[in-house]
């Protein structure tokens, strides 16, 4: 899946700065990982910057990290 987001959104990556020139037709992504097992997986084989890893892999937790991250960074 990962090719097919790269080639319609820009995928923060680590140590990569988003805030750069980025395409007009591309919409910078944020990444949430289920739990620590996917977010090893996305940092490490990937190189991913996640915005959001949940305490425990499930849906709620899930839901509640990002609604979290949500209302930490409204603008």
């Amino acid at each position: 899946m990962t090719p097919f987001l790269r080639n319609h959104f820009v995928l923060p990556t680590v140590n990569s700065d988003t805030d750069g020139e980025i395409p007009k037709y591309h919409h910078v992504l944020k990444v949430a990982a289920i739990g620590p097992t996917t977010e090893s997986f996305l940092l490490q084989n990937l190189k991913l910057s996640l915005a959001v890893t949940p305490r425990k892999p499930n849906a709620e937790d899930l839901a509640g990290a990002i609604l979290e991250y949500d209302n930490a960074h409204v603008q």
